[in-house]
């Protein structure tokens, strides 16, 4: 009788989905204050096939920081617990 031993691999190859809020347009409050986190301007959230709770994080960069105006690209990230990426950015149109 011969026997073996045989080796199985399952893999996740799936990136994460980014589900990615509204554009945001804002207006300077009392003092000439802003807020641009996500809990004023949107939270992105991220579905994936392997981890319920993928860790969704985001970078800003300030394509316009006037006085007078703002315009903020932010680009956002979703990893999964297998390592896998998925990634948005937005491209705003400074006017």
């Amino acid at each position: 009788m011969a026997t073996g031993i045989s080796d199985s691999y399952v893999i996740d190859e799936t990136k994460p989905v980014l589900v990615i809020p509204s554009d945001y347009n804002g207006v300077r409050g009392a003092g000439c204050k802003y807020d641009t986190s996500p809990a004023i301007t949107g939270q992105a959230n991220a579905t994936d096939n392997c981890d319920k709770s993928a860790e969704v994080t985001y970078t800003d960069a300030f394509l316009v920081a006037s006085e007078c105006k703002k315009v903020i690209a932010r680009t956002w990230k979703a990893v999964d617990n297998c390592g896998k990426r998925g990634d948005w950015y937005s491209d705003p149109s400074p006017s």
